[in-house]
């Protein structure tokens, strides 16, 4: 007897809940090690969707949960700063080191032009 897709129904969201609960844990060990990240955004979405391809929840359940994952920081986002900070700095030291190089390349010959030095 083979039962069209269609004909599955929905697991309730008390009942999404709780396969939820059960199987998030081994989940999210499973998907931390095969996408060898930490990145919690990334191994929480994956969990929820294979509960929805295994049909362990529903789907207004899968979408709520995605749509809680998406206000979710991303852990790069705080690493991206910290390289753009360190890029500023980088560009800020290296535009003023270069004025200041010039400066005391030019600083004798504007001293030796004057009259009252002429030691130099």
């Amino acid at each position: 007897m083979s039962k069209k897709i269609s004909d599955i129904q929905e697991p309730s969201e008390r009942e999404s809940f709780d396969n939820f609960l059960d199987y998030n844990t081994e989940l999210n060990e499973k998907y931390s090690i095969s996408l060898n990240t930490n990145n919690r955004k990334v191994i929480y979405t994956a969990v929820i969707n294979e509960l929805r391809e295994r049909n362990l929840v529903n789907k207004a359940f899968y979408e709520n949960e995605l749509e809680t994952y998406s206000f979710i920081e991303d852990d790069m986002d705080e690493f991206k700063e910290t390289i753009y900070m360190l890029l500023k700095s980088f560009i800020f030291i290296l535009f003023y080191g270069i004025l200041i190089i010039m400066m005391m390349r030019q600083l004798p010959l504007i001293l030796t032009r004057h009259v009252f030095n002429n030691a130099l």
